[in-house]
């Protein structure tokens, strides 16, 4: 009989896939999905592969959070504060 997929582990993916391209803003959501999905079924492979991604894309946007603080806080120093809020208007 053939094994039906989960849609759990499909929804993980796709969140997973979406938090690459946005740096990691809904990796955690696909992290908490693809381990209930897990959960549910050891053997889902779609559900490992959004475990996976899930990770990668959230400790990317954790390291781009924070280099870009990091940038802006540097910029800041560098040019005093006028030059910095000049910079966000």
């Amino acid at each position: 009989m053939e094994k039906k997929t989960n849609p759990m582990s499909v929804i993980a993916l796709v969140l997973a896939i979406i938090g690459f391209f946005s740096f990691g803003g809904t990796s955690l959501i696909a992290l908490i999905l693809a381990i209930i999905a897990k959960k549910n079924d050891a053997e889902d492979k779609l559900a490992k592969a959004a475990f996976i991604i899930s990770i990668i894309t959230l400790v990317g946007g954790i390291v781009f959070g924070i280099a870009c603080v990091a940038c802006t806080g540097a910029l800041a120093a560098a040019g005093g504060a006028t030059t910095y809020l000049a910079l966000l208007a």
